[in-house]
C-alpha cells in the first residue's frame, strides 16, 4: 500500500498563514494579502496552489511580474530552509515536469505553471480554475481586469493576489474593495509587528545604511502611505495628509500652482 501524502508538504504554515488556506478551502473565490518582506506570501501561496491543484483537476497559474522574475526569483530558487520551491511538490504526485516551460504536470491530471504576465496574450484563451498574482502591485492590472477576471468569473475558480504595497495604485485600489466585500474576499496585512520574524531594532541598521523611511514602512509595515518611493513631495505629503492639512479650494487664476 503506498505511502499516504499529506499536502502542504514538507510545509507548516503560521498561525498568520493558515486564515487564508481556511479561506479558500471554504469556498472563499477571492483573496488578497499583503505580507511583509521575508514574510513567506509565495511559499504559503505556493503550498496552497499545489494542495488545491491535487484535489480538483484543472490548469492553474502562478504568475509573476516578468518571465524573468518567475524563473529567477521562483522556479530556479532555494528557501531560507534549503528546499526548492518545486520540492514542495511531492514527487509521488508529479507525473512529469517541463523545466524549460516552467510547468508541472500532477497524476490527476491537472497542470501547474509558472508564467510572467509581461506577455499577458500567452494567457488569453486559457481556462485556468486557480491563480495566483504575486507582487500584483508591480504587475499591469490588465492581466487580471481583461484576461483572468472574465475567465475565472465564467468557471467559478480563485484568484489569490499577493504583494508589498507600491503606493496607492490598483493593489491598493483593490485591497480596499476586498475590505468592503468580506463575504466574497479574504484581505489581511501582515507587518513584522504580527509575524515576529524581524526584530524591529534591525530596521535602525537599514536606516544607518542609507535606506529611507518611506522604504522601511513600506516594506516592513506594508504601508500604502509611502507612495512611488522616489517622486517629489511623497513624504510630505503623507505628513500634511496626517496632520490633516489637506484640503480642497476653488480654483483662482490670480493665484499660482506649483506641481511634481
Amino acid at each position: 500500500m503506498p505511502n499516504e501524502i499529506t499536502l502542504p508538504y514538507h510545509f507548516t504554515p503560521r498561525p498568520y498563514q493558515l486564515p487564508l488556506f481556511k479561506a479558500i478551502d471554504t469556498g472563499i473565490k477571492r483573496a488578497i494579502i499583503s505580507y511583509h518582506r521575508r514574510g513567506g506570501k509565495d511559499l504559503t501561496c505556493w503550498n496552497l496552489m499545489i494542495k488545491k491543484a491535487y484535489e480538483k483537476t484543472g490548469n492553474y497559474y502562478y504568475i509573476f511580474p516578468s518571465y524573468t522574475q518567475s524563473r529567477k526569483s521562483f522556479w530556479d530558487n532555494i528557501t531560507e530552509d534549503g528546499i526548492s520551491f518545486l520540492d514542495y511538490c511531492p514527487k509521488a504526485i508529479i507525473k512529469k515536469r517541463l523545466d524549460h516551460e516552467m510547468k508541472i504536470f500532477l497524476t490527476n491530471g491537472s497542470i501547474i505553471q509558472v508564467v510572467g504576465s509581461d506577455k499577458p496574450d500567452s494567457l488569453r484563451g486559457s481556462n485556468p480554475i486557480g491563480v495566483v498574482l504575486s507582487e500584483f502591485a508591480y504587475q499591469n492590472p490588465t492581466i487580471w481586469l481583461s484576461i483572468l477576471d472574465p475567465i475565472l468569473e465564467k468557471n467559478g475558480g480563485w484568484a489569490i493576489f499577493n504583494s508589498t504595497p507600491q503606493g496607492k495604485n490598483y493593489f491598493y485600489t483593490l485591497f480596499q474593495h476586498a475590505q468592503q466585500h468580506p463575504k466574497d474576499w479574504y484581505s489581511t496585512i501582515i507587518t513584522i509587528e504580527d509575524s515576529k520574524l524581524i526584530n524591529p531594532a534591525s530596521l535602525k541598521v537599514k536606516l544607518s545604511q542609507g535606506i529611507s523611511q518611506e522604504m522601511l514602512d513600506q516594506e516592513y509595515y506594508c504601508s500604502f502611505d509611502s507612495g512611488t518611493l522616489g517622486s517629489y513631495f511623497g513624504r510630505q505629503m503623507k505628513v500634511a495628509k496626517e496632520e490633516q492639512r489637506l484640503t480642497r479650494v476653488v480654483y483662482d487664476p490670480n493665484f499660482l500652482v506649483y506641481t511634481a
